[in-house]
């Protein structure tokens, strides 16, 4: 694992994951209560007022307080769930499931 950035003020930590070994640990640093900030995706509807309008997958940076940590060695795979607490204005901010793989960049914030 790399730490990217340290605030020690904050308790804040950039890190990247360069390992599936990493992954293991992170299971254990991980705590509900936290707060883990990394891209993700969801889907939207184009059109709000058109309740058959398609769906498109959204890419956007935000913010959940963790709630659930779910470590899965046999995918190589961490899941993180919470309540989206940071995104942008069009996305709900409701709850939100993060997969963390290797070469994943996020905050996390104690």
């Amino acid at each position: 694992m790399q730490i990217i950035k340290k605030d020690l003020k904050q308790d804040l930590m950039v890190l990247k994951i360069t390992n599936i070994e990493d992954l293991w640990y992170l299971s254990y640093i991980i705590r509900p209560g936290d707060k883990l900030k990394t891209s993700m995706s969801r889907k939207v509807k184009l059109d709000k007022s058109n309740e058959k309008a398609q769906n498109a997958v959204r890419n956007f940076t935000g913010t959940i307080v963790v709630e659930k940590i779910d470590y899965e060695p046999d995918k190589q795979d961490l899941r993180i769930n919470g309540v989206l607490i940071e995104a942008p204005e069009d996305i709900p901010k409701s709850y939100q499931g993060v997969s963390l793989e290797n070469n994943s960049v996020f905050t996390l914030q104690k």
